[in-house]
């Protein structure tokens, strides 16, 4: 059986892969997307609480929620990979961390996932509707 010959063991040509290396850090400095000045913003709902809370030392008494540009629909995908899910987007959406999303009473939880899950990539819609992850 003939040997399996390792990568590193290629010769390759003077100077392979530095011009690769230095151009990486000048295309990862470009932003993923334009930020638009829309015309009408992309607000898709507001959620008056029924039970505010404080955060950060502000009372939260409403979430408003947005539709996502297609560049942040990427940046969830790249950053939770396969572990994303339908509460990385609404945090995105509402500007407030999944884990808070979370911790909402059930009736304003339940309000503000309804609102926001007809909003959400098609991506991250199922069989399973609003109520999984």
């Amino acid at each position: 059986m003939p040997r399996q010959i390792e990568i590193s063991e290629l010769p390759m040509p003077e100077g392979f892969g530095e011009e690769i290396a230095a151009a990486e850090p000048a295309a990862k400095a470009q932003p993923a997307h334009a930020t638009l000045d829309f015309v009408d913003p992309p607000i898709a709902a507001t959620v008056d609480l029924q039970y505010p809370f404080r955060l950060d030392g502000k009372v939260i008494e409403t979430i408003t929620i947005r539709r996502l540009t297609l560049g942040e629909v990427g940046a969830v995908i790249d950053a939770r990979g396969a572990a994303a899910n339908r509460y990385d987007c609404y945090a995105v959406m509402t500007g407030l961390p999944a884990e808070v999303l979370r911790g909402l009473v059930d009736v304003d939880g339940e309000a503000v996932v309804e609102a926001a899950y007809g909003f959400l990539p098609r991506l991250f819609l199922g069989a399973a509707g609003p109520k999984s992850t």
